[in-house]
């Protein structure tokens, strides 16, 4: 094999090191440049992370909604899974909730340590204005008109909510 050869192959490489540099690195600078562009997971899961059942135009999932009281408010509002779990993807609500944030077996943790979770809940809930006492997690099922993106139906299946105190 000549050197010529050699050279040859060389740029094809660096120039796929580029592209797929390019296409890993696009989603993290839109996120630095402002969190809302980024496309996360969209970049790896086109179809989001799950799937979603469809039946002629309507469409059935479920969601995991957090829930707090507003400063000045005396009822529960929704608040946004990604401002409160950020820096964390907001998809990762499932496990957390599903474990109730760690609080679910609390026994099995110092209390230190239960009372450093329940700090930082605390933290995240007076961070974005929630009064920061306690913390709803409702796990919902929905039925939305696929036509009009109307809700149909929206049923609590799941509802806990976490002494913070």
């Amino acid at each position: 094999m000549n050197q010529n050869s050699k050279e040859s192959h060389f740029p094809k490489y660096v120039v796929g090191f580029l592209i797929v540099s390019f296409l890993l690195a696009t989603p993290l600078l839109l996120k630095i440049y402002k969190r809302s562009l980024e496309p996360y997971p969209a970049v790896m899961l086109p179809s989001g992370e799950w799937v979603v059942k469809r039946e002629g135009n309507q469409a059935y999932y479920n969601a995991i909604e957090l829930l707090a009281v507003k400063m000045g408010s005396d009822s529960l509002e929704r608040i946004s899974l990604e401002d409160f779990l950020y820096p964390l993807p907001p998809h990762m609500i499932t496990p957390l909730a599903n474990k109730e944030f760690g609080l679910k077996h609390a026994e099995n943790r110092s209390p230190r340590e239960v009372d450093a979770l329940k700090g930082w809940l605390r933290t995240r809930l007076d961070k974005l204005g929630y009064v920061s006492d306690s913390l709803t997690i409702h796990k919902t099922d929905i039925i939305i008109n696929t036509g009009t993106g109307q809700i149909l139906n929206r049923n609590v299946n799941y509802g806990k909510t976490l002494k913070l105190y």
